[in-house]
């Protein structure tokens, strides 16, 4: 009867032993399920920071080009604008030139014709 309850004591430890390696190995594949979902999330998580990160430095790129594309613009309008002034001035300089020209032609026929009123006059 001893040997009976020997045997039924070592096969109770037995299935213990079992259970608990059972709930042992469960557990440890849990953690191990767990640990890999982090890993992965962490994963996309760094992915996803990569990527913002080459968006944010392409946009910046982009927004370096756009800004050298207008100052580029704006120096070639302000030299235009230069141009055209210096070529206002010239045409208010030619027609300047233009205006006494054509006032001396004026006079010089007036003095022209009064000379020659003078000589039919008999002067």
């Amino acid at each position: 009867m001893l040997a009976y309850l020997l045997g039924a004591l070592v096969l109770l430890i037995v299935a213990a032993s079992l259970a608990f390696a059972s709930l042992a190995a469960r557990s440890a594949r849990r953690e191990h399920d767990t640990a890999e979902r982090w890993r992965a999330r962490s994963q996309l998580q760094d992915q996803v920071i990569t990527d913002t990160l080459a968006e944010r430095a392409a946009a910046e790129e982009a927004a370096d080009e756009a800004t050298a594309e207008r100052d580029r613009v704006q120096a070639e309008l302000a030299a235009r604008v230069a141009e055209a002034e210096e070529l206002r001035a010239a045409l208010a300089a030619t027609t300047q030139v233009l205006a006494d020209t054509e006032q001396q032609l004026a006079e010089v026929a007036g003095t022209e014709a009064t000379a020659r009123d003078q000589a039919a006059l008999g002067g």
